[in-house]
């Protein structure tokens, strides 16, 4: 039982989680809209929360303590000063930083492959979070801080979280083996997993793609969307359908269209 354990402990589990929301306006925003935001990931244990990778940091070359302080710290081993010698210096690409933002929209989504920040380590199972930053304004009044628990392991995590500064945040862990494989991706050039759904949500893998559209068994547009320029993972949100089959359309840079079948059972 104990070697059990043991085994249970020490297990590294492959996998991808996804992150996104939408911002809700704040007011007053420096010179009316433009604010501050950082995303990362963190490991818990308890209630304390250990600095794993940034996936966005905006506001990057402002030496002001006041914009996203909370992860400038912790990204940089207890610097509080939000420049960029000195945040963010665990090994994260520069590509994960970004200037100021000047409007309040959706951001996402993010992917966490469930390794350190240099990429290099796949790290245990157990307890991680998201952690979101917004800074909109000087003062306490002017900042927020919010984390979201889950479980990196073998076992699917969906979650769909609320909080009264962000509307639409889905957050999900899918471990490897779950339908994706590169073997598919290269066969079929798209994957729906995972099929059926406790949670009616999905994850469309694909290798390019323009436009995704789902169609209800009785042949109606449930929901369609454009995929952004290099994007390779969305997320597909039918807990708002009833049960049922549904058909996915994934069409590609070179308009040829791939089709999957998947289940919504709640």
């Amino acid at each position: 039982m104990s070697l059990i354990a043991a085994s249970n402990a020490f297990a590294q589990t492959a996998g991808t989680l996804t992150f996104k929301f939408t911002e809700l306006t704040q007011s007053p925003g420096y010179s009316g809209t433009k604010h501050y935001t950082a995303v990362w990931i963190e490991s818990v244990s308890g209630t304390t929360g250990t600095f794993v990778k940034t996936l966005k940091g905006h506001s990057t070359a402002i030496n002001e303590t006041d914009h996203v302080p909370t992860w400038c710290k912790a990204s940089s081993n207890g610097a509080t000063t939000n420049i960029s010698a000195s945040c963010n210096v665990t090994g994260v690409a520069a590509a994960n930083l970004g200037a100021t933002l000047s409007t309040f929209a959706a951001r996402g989504p993010y992917t966490w492959d469930g390794k350190n920040a240099a990429g290099t380590t796949l790290l245990a199972d157990g307890t991680y979070r998201v952690a979101i930053e917004m800074t909109w304004n000087h003062g306490s009044t002017g900042t927020k801080v919010v984390y979201f628990n889950f479980t990196k392991g073998p076992n699917a995590d969906h979650q769909t979280p609320t909080d009264p500064k962000f509307s639409g945040i889905t957050l999900d862990w899918v471990p490897s083996g779950i339908g994706i494989t590169e073997a598919t991706l290269a066969e079929k050039g798209s994957v729906a997993y995972p099929s059926p759904s406790a949670d009616g949500l999905f994850n469309i893998a694909f290798k390019q793609a323009n436009s995704i559209k789902v169609v209800n068994a009785l042949g109606l547009t449930v929901t369609e969307r454009k995929i952004e320029a290099g994007a390779t993972l969305e997320q597909l949100d039918l807990s708002s359908q009833p049960n049922g089959f549904y058909y996915i359309y994934v069409v590609n840079t070179e308009n040829k269209t791939a089709l999957h079948k998947v289940i919504v059972n709640k």
